[in-house]
């Protein structure tokens, strides 16, 4: 399957050889082409539905620009081909992911208690706040001119 219409590359030079205004075919091109296809399809379906709307849009203000129709005519078939085998994959991996988020058991007690809502169980959290004064007089003598470093003297 030849995917050549679904590239950023042939469609500027088209867009820049014809005149047409881009109502952004080259962006949602490239954006595709930067997905992995097998990691993420179902971020790849969604810029395949986005390509084929801005696509009929072009293709509908811009009747009378025969090679350009021609050329999402062409693009609009590959998304035809592509976009059913895209869904499988999405659907595929939808549902190894939801049965291999209800297969995940906590290995430790501590985990199936934190999952379960009980008290925390573990060390304590000291974040929550300071619990000693800052120091004071750190650096008290600086504000008089006196320093420890040679460099700094006045």
């Amino acid at each position: 399957m030849s995917e050549k219409h679904l590239t950023e590359l042939p469609w500027k030079t088209l867009a820049l050889k014809q005149g047409v205004k881009d109502l952004g075919l080259g962006k949602a091109l490239a954006a595709y082409g930067c997905l992995d296809l097998i990691k993420e399809p179902a971020k790849a379906l969604e810029s395949l539905q986005q390509i084929s709307g801005l696509a009929v849009k072009l293709k509908k203000a811009n009747t009378n620009n025969a090679d350009l129709v021609a050329y999402l005519d062409e693009m609009v078939k590959e998304l035809k081909k592509t976009t059913p085998g895209m869904e499988a994959r999405a659907k595929a991996a939808a549902a190894d992911a939801t049965r291999t988020a209800s297969a995940k058991t906590p290995a430790y007690p501590k985990a199936r208690l934190e999952e379960e809502g009980d008290e925390h169980v573990g060390p304590p959290d000291h974040s929550a706040g300071r619990r000693c004064a800052p120091m004071q007089g750190h650096r008290g003598h600086e504000d008089r001119g006196v320093t420890s470093r040679p460099s700094e003297r006045v």
